[in-house]
């Protein structure tokens, strides 16, 4: 029974990937490299950060935009169709916005039954599992998928889960400069090509929205489907040309690698009181000898410049592709000791990102980035 499960589970989220950048749904059948422990190490905790899973589309404003233009405007054939779609597919996502789908709920239950049988060897039933999330709704419920998702694993383990008002600063803001790239957008995409396919008039749907909010509605919509647990919808598609698919695509890259990235370092920079807790858990994990997993549950703004921070894994460059960071994305440090030593790796995605490395070695060097981030910080 079990077995069934996880691979209906696996054939549902295997069905639904093809979205765009950060709004793209993890991908189960990626490739994966998960190198065991040298021989005469035992894995015995996990260290987790993890984005929320898959919702709804993040602006309840986004629909009331496209609801507003395409029931006053006056249509061109193709504008009708997409029109139709929109409204065929508004209803079941009509207040939603933000929230976990059931998508997400079901990626962040196979994540941990994955979890376990990849790392069985961290879940006995003496193993104590701590989960923290931040307070927003889609990633506290993504923390109770998870766990769930560990309590079916048939053995008696100690497992709690809150949201950690201390911790949320390192949880759920990150980088706090948010540049605006409204010029960025309209120096690099042609709006009225997209407005003549759509409408008769141009300029009186232009007076219905904003133009620059309208473009950006229709994007986000389709970008987010997949997400909201529908197919990717290639008529309503059909209201960009390939070539303006690229160029959004691109924009956001753009956008995410100003906000989280090297592109702005100071941005990376504010990341390491994550970073320090990541340290200084493994250190009372480490102390107290016994098998742990440490979870945390979060956002793509904190994940992206912690994975940066690292310069490990898809972000370290100064610009990158943002679709890397897919929702239901994580970071694992994973811990293994013999009698005289500890070892750690770290994975994104459940795939190695690193080599098995000495923990002293490991912690001096995040060590010293955390002192150059405050001194970035400082100035």
């Amino acid at each position: 029974m079990r077995r069934t499960l996880l691979c209906f589970l696996t054939l549902f989220l295997a069905v639904i990937l093809d979205a765009q950048g950060v709004y793209t749904c993890y991908n189960f059948d990626a490739p994966r490299v998960n190198t065991p422990a040298p021989e005469g190490y035992n894995v015995f905790y996990i260290s987790h950060y993890g984005r929320h899973g898959a919702r709804y589309i993040y602006s309840e404003n986004d629909y009331a935009v496209l609801d507003a233009v395409f029931s006053k405007a006056s249509l061109t054939p193709l504008g009708k169709r997409v029109r139709d779609r929109f409204e065929a597919l508004y209803p079941s996502l009509k207040g939603r916005a933000g929230e976990l789908s059931p998508l997400g709920e079901a990626q962040q239950y196979l994540l941990a039954r994955r979890m376990m049988d990849e790392l069985p060897e961290v879940f006995s039933r003496y193993s104590r599992v701590e989960a923290v999330s931040s307070d927003v709704p889609r990633c506290v419920r993504s923390m109770h998928f998870f766990l769930e998702g560990l309590r079916q694993g048939g053995k008696k383990r100690r497992i709690s889960g809150n949201v950690d008002t201390s911790l949320l600063p390192a949880l759920k803001n990150g980088p706090v400069h948010h540049d605006n790239v409204d010029s960025l957008f309209l120096a690099s995409f042609d709006m009225a090509p997209v407005y003549e396919r759509l409408f008769d008039n141009a300029q009186s749907a232009k007076e219905l929205a904003d133009s620059l909010v309208f473009v950006r509605s229709l994007y986000y919509f389709c970008a987010h489907l997949p997400s909201a647990g529908f197919s990717r919808e290639p008529l309503m598609e059909q209201a960009f040309s390939s070539e303006e698919w690229g160029v959004l695509n691109s924009l956001e890259d753009q956008k995410f690698s100003l906000h989280g990235g090297w592109s702005r370092p100071s941005n990376v920079a504010r990341i390491w009181p994550l970073v320090e807790n990541f340290i200084d858990e493994a250190d009372l994990a480490i102390a107290s000898g016994k098998k742990k997993v440490r979870l945390r549950f979060g956002h793509d703004n904190v994940l992206i410049p912690f994975m940066a921070f690292l310069k490990m894994g898809p972000f370290t460059a100064e610009l990158f592709n943002c679709s890397d960071c897919p929702m239901g994305a994580n970071v694992r440090w994973i811990f293994a000791s013999n009698k005289d030593d500890v070892l750690v790796k770290v994975q994104y995605n459940e795939s190695d990102v690193s080599q098995w490395m000495p923990w002293n070695e490991f912690r001096k060097d995040c060590l010293d980035k955390i002192a150059w981030a405050k001194q970035v910080l400082s100035k």
